[in-house]
């Protein structure tokens, strides 16, 4: 069985949001996990990023920390 993708995001992103879009729009299965703005950064370099969100964890060790890397991730991996 293959884990469920978590988004790592703050809500009110406009980066976090064409994240959350482009695996809505591909239909791709995911959690969302929403950080506090201002404590963000903490957890983001934690999970390896930079301080930033959003961040995809694939749940098999990989993680993409950048909207246009999930995009690209979601167009690859949609069932269409």
């Amino acid at each position: 069985m293959t884990a469920t993708p978590v988004l790592y995001q703050i809500t009110f992103s406009h980066f976090n949001e064409k994240a959350r879009w482009a695996l809505d729009y591909r239909s791709i299965p995911h959690r969302r996990h929403a950080l506090l703005a201002g404590l963000h950064e903490r957890r983001s370099k934690k999970l390896g990023g930079a301080g930033t969100t959003p961040i995809l964890d694939l749940g098999d060790g990989t993680r993409l920390f950048d909207s246009s890397d999930i995009i690209a991730w979601a167009d690859g991996n949609s069932a269409d």
